[in-house]
């Protein structure tokens, strides 16, 4: 069961509109950050199109904290001037979700976020355990690899069923 549902902003420049789903019992379980691709929002993580119940409240009903972020100047989230935002100004803001989690997370990137979330491990990789990207790759180093088959072996562990 979910505990609370709570609508969330950060206060870095850019702001960033997020959801937070929180399990009834947490149990020291880390964040799950859901990014959406390009031309998205973080509702198509919450519910799907035909009005099913979305991934975030599946995992949150596991357990699992989540947190459903819109890009800086998308959606739900403040708005930046198009001539400022780029890739840098997008990690800056989703970083700052990051930081405003009480605990690590897992990052889930999806299409065009993927390339966000590995700039995330780079500058957030001391509360990042790992990332699952869906749609986007490119070559992995050896740390990166490694963390790719934490978070992997996390997920064979403890879901039977994921994307």
């Amino acid at each position: 069961m979910i505990n609370s549902r709570t609508a969330c902003v950060t206060t870095t420049r850019p702001s960033v509109y997020y959801d937070a789903l929180m399990p009834e019992n947490r149990a020291g379980r880390p964040w799950l950050v859901m990014v959406h691709g390009g031309a998205h929002m973080g509702t198509c993580y919450l519910q799907t199109a035909d009005g099913r119940p979305g991934w975030a409240p599946y995992f949150a009903e596991r357990g699992y904290p989540v947190a459903v972020p819109d890009w800086p100047g998308s959606g739900r989230s403040g708005q930046v001037p198009l001539d400022e935002l780029d890739g840098e100004t997008v990690c800056r803001g989703l970083g700052g979700v990051i930081d405003a989690l009480d605990g690590p997370v897992v990052l889930m990137t999806h299409s065009m976020s993927g390339a966000y979330g590995w700039k995330l491990l780079e500058t957030h990789g001391a509360k990042t355990l790992g990332a699952k990207t869906r749609g986007a790759r490119r070559p992995v180093t050896r740390r990166e690899g490694e963390m790719y088959i934490k978070i992997i072996n996390i997920y064979m562990k403890n879901f039977h069923v994921f994307m």
